[in-house]
């Protein structure tokens, strides 16, 4: 077919496809089947990804061969800027997207295959770009197979997490190293681009903006968010017919606090039975090795998993508390302080390293908007201890409390798994086998080490 018949061709079959979505557009009629709204949801988008992929794929034909400039006299962003209905910034990402999908053609295939969505590919490109640059073509190859594999399983934010696991399957002599080098260049980066800004609305508002390297940015959250809980603790008890306060609205409330108290050098309220503090991982076979040498390994924060280089912990360890938990090989908590009754600091701090945030498949609450929840209940004669307790948030927190007369079968209930890690099990009504869940945090594989076996 000559150049003039692909250009009807093309042409024809995107008219069609705007007839049909028009057809669907016009019958506004909603299907009576839960299901099948549903299965037209997904078909919709994947359609939009679809579209979403051919258009990155012409947004690249028209940049390499200046199809803007050659026509309009000006350049791609700027007409798509004034003439598509885009500000200038969603302009220039759409380019610069669509460069990405450009240099993984396997990527492209499976972002127009509708196999991932535009946001798993927007991850999976971020993850590639960060390779080695000294990696041969079979080895970005088997990168980009890698990455689409994992997008079956794993939503955007979890691809770019894995994306630190794959230096480790493509080239594993190269992953020590490279990881190295990763956690140097991000540290640079955080500590070139902080800022604080603020300005005055006209209104009576002071608005601000801020960007923190991760490791002090966490600091600063953990204290706000200890401050925002206090508060909200105070005002159920003081003030049970105060109007209702936004989780934003206390944030903003205990920024204010957090400057009035550091005025008198008050100390910060605790927070889920702790102080607000960092808790920082080290893998034990790496500490024993330290025992015999000067080297400093980095550590880990429990919170987030972000990887915290030597010369920032050593920063951190001059003015914050930092406490450390040692790990075993399979990651488990050894040591984290002295056992008490109560939900104590050390046990809160376990069980935020064990089951960092809410552990209900599906919910993403941090683990300061969690509650310690006792897997057999305190009143019933069970004991406050980390294997007896799992995070969860407030909302999952009453879903999972046990109503003694239910009858069996109906409740949602948690345990420990054979793995000591928390699995939900749903009630006969949900699954009729009962299987258990477990929580897509814990499938991410853990960073192995340097003389792990291949």
């Amino acid at each position: 077919m000559g150049t003039g018949g692909a250009q009807v061709t093309r042409a024809l079959a995107l008219s069609m496809v705007s007839t049909a979505l028009d057809l669907a557009c016009a019958d506004d009629v909603p299907l009576p089947d839960p299901a099948a709204r549903l299965a037209e949801l997904a078909l919709l988008l994947d359609l939009s990804d679809q579209v979403r992929a051919l258009i990155a794929e012409r947004v690249t034909a028209a940049e390499r061969a200046d199809d803007a400039m050659a026509v309009h006299g000006t350049s791609l962003r700027t007409w798509l800027a004034q003439s598509n209905r885009m500000t200038p910034r969603a302009a220039s990402t759409l380019i610069m997207q669509s460069r990405a999908l450009g240099r993984f053609p396997e990527v492209a295939q499976a972002f127009h295959e509708a196999l991932i969505s535009k946001d798993q590919a927007d991850a999976i490109c971020t993850a590639l770009d960060e390779l080695p640059a000294d990696l041969g073509a079979e080895q970005v190859a088997r990168a980009q197979e890698t990455m689409i594999g994992y997008s079956a399983q794993f939503d955007p934010a979890q691809l770019r997490r894995l994306a630190g696991h794959l230096v480790e399957v493509v080239a594993p002599e190269q992953a020590e190293d490279n990881e190295r080098r990763k956690l140097e260049r991000d540290e640079r980066r955080a500590q070139a681009n902080r800022f604080l800004r603020w300005c005055r609305d006209g209104f009576g508002s002071i608005e601000l903006s801020a960007r923190l390297p991760e490791a002090e940015g966490e600091a600063v959250v953990a204290v706000i968010e200890a401050y925002a809980a206090h508060a909200d603790r105070s005002l159920d008890r003081l003030d049970p017919l105060a109007e209702l306060v936004s989780p934003a609205q206390r944030r903003a409330d205990a920024l204010v606090d957090l400057a009035r108290h550091a005025q008198g050098c008050r100390a910060a309220p605790t927070h889920g039975g702790d102080r607000p503090r960092l808790v920082v991982t080290i893998d034990h076979a790496e500490l024993l090795q330290q025992l015999h040498s000067d080297a400093v390994a980095a550590g880990r924060l429990a919170a987030s998993g972000a990887l915290v280089s030597p010369s920032a912990l050593r920063l951190l360890a001059c003015d914050c508390e930092v406490l450390p938990a040692v790990l075993g090989g399979a990651g488990q908590v050894l040591d984290v302080g002295r056992a008490q009754r109560l939900v104590t600091p050390p046990i809160r701090a376990a069980l935020t390293l064990r089951d960092r945030g809410c552990v209900m498949p599906g919910c993403d609450r941090a683990p300061a908007d969690c509650d310690a929840h006792h897997i057999e209940p305190w009143q019933s004669g069970g004991r406050t201890s980390l294997d007896n307790l799992v995070l969860l948030c407030r909302h999952h927190h009453g879903l999972l409390e046990p109503r003694p007369h239910a009858p069996p079968g109906s409740q949602w209930e948690v345990r420990l798994g054979d793995a000591g890690l928390p699995v939900i099990v749903p009630p006969n009504r949900v699954d009729a086998r009962r299987r258990p869940r477990l929580h897509q945090r814990f499938r991410v594989p853990p960073p192995s080490r340097a003389d792990d076996p291949p």
